[in-house]
């Protein structure tokens, strides 16, 4: 399926832009096709829009005439759609997760007697019990 859409959109760039494969967009549309072989998108769409940029620079060059760059536009939306269709655009799983925290166990008094022995200014040697 992707060699198909990939050699769809090349063969739809150069029927338009009257080029045999070796012309002004054939190392472009060569770019196009091997970017969707490979499955790289953003090369394959980067590839498209090199092309309309270089179509556009050939419009003001007077090298494509008005109705030559409004077609190479429509092919280049065209194969942008093959492509999206060919490889589409990844999407994005979001998942909730949910944290529990658990309180720590609680303190007590180590030494388990009722003297108090072990907190501050309590216990032996505190003078101030008598």
């Amino acid at each position: 399926m992707r060699r198909a859409a990939a050699l769809a959109a090349a063969a739809l760039l150069l029927v338009a832009c009257g080029d045999g494969g070796g012309g002004r967009f054939g190392d472009r549309t060569d770019a196009v096709r091997s970017a969707v072989e490979s499955g790289d998108r953003a090369g394959a769409l980067a590839a498209l829009d090199e092309i309309a940029l270089e179509g556009l620079e050939a419009h003001a060059a007077g090298d494509l005439s008005d109705a030559e760059v409004q077609e190479l536009a429509a092919l280049v939306e065209q194969g942008r759609g093959l492509v999206d269709e060919t490889l589409p655009e990844p999407t994005t799983t979001t998942e909730a997760t949910t944290t529990t925290t658990t309180a720590p166990p609680p303190v007590f008094d180590e030494d388990d007697d009722d003297d108090d022995d072990d907190k501050p200014g309590r216990g032996k040697g505190n003078k101030d019990d008598d």
